[in-house]
């Protein structure tokens, strides 16, 4: 199975739009759980590799990395193909998340 998934139609702005709207959730899921955002590596580009990582208020929990390799064409299509992210959170998961944001920005 391919750990990448492909959009139509991403205009500078809603791309834009996706990196903030993904900020916000991140710092309310990682607020959530006793998290706190440690790396926040975003290419200002359209291609490039994304970089997060989380660090854990609690000692017991591991610390998260996340990176994905994002490619952006002339065709305003844009790739998003998962480098790393922690084994226990799915890819299906990861997926569901990106589709919210990518559709809660509109063209």
């Amino acid at each position: 199975m391919s750990k990448s998934v492909t959009y139509e139609k991403v205009s500078n702005a809603r791309l834009k739009c996706m990196k903030k709207i993904a900020r916000q959730r991140v710092e309310e899921i990682a607020f959530q759980r006793s998290y706190r955002i440690t790396k926040w590596d975003l290419s200002a580009n359209h291609n490039g590799k994304w970089r997060v990582q989380l660090r854990c208020l609690k000692k017991a929990r591991p610390d998260l990395d996340f990176m994905v390799h994002i490619q952006r064409g002339d065709d305003r299509r844009l790739t998003v193909e998962v480098l790393r992210m922690p084994f226990f959170i799915s890819f299906k998961q990861a997926k569901k998340e990106v589709n919210q944001i990518y559709n809660s920005c509109r063209e």
